[in-house]
C-alpha cells in the first residue's frame, strides 16, 4: 500500500513560479491559467521587445493582453 500512495503523490500536478528576470524597468506579468498554448508571437530587433501568446481557453483562442511597442521584426512560433 505504501508504494501505491507514493505513486499517487508523484502524479499530482503543481505550479512553480519563477522569475522575473531582466534589467531595470518594466513590469512582470502573469496571464493566468489556461488549457494550452496555440501561438506565440515575438517582436524583436536587437532584443525581445514584446511577446504575445494565444492561449486555449475551453477550446477557444484567447489572446494575451500585452501591448505592442514596435514592429521591426515579427516571428511567429
Amino acid at each position: 500500500m505504501e508504494n501505491g500512495k507514493e505513486q499517487s503523490a508523484a502524479r499530482k500536478k503543481s505550479t512553480i513560479l519563477v522569475g522575473p528576470w531582466g534589467g531595470n524597468g518594466g513590469n512582470s506579468w502573469d496571464d493566468g491559467i489556461y488549457h494550452g498554448v496555440r501561438e506565440i508571437t515575438i517582436v524583436y530587433d536587437q532584443c525581445i521587445d514584446s511577446i504575445q501568446v494565444v492561449y486555449d481557453k475551453n477550446g477557444k483562442p484567447y489572446h494575451s493582453r500585452k501591448p505592442w511597442r514596435c514592429l521591426e521584426a515579427v516571428e511567429q512560433l
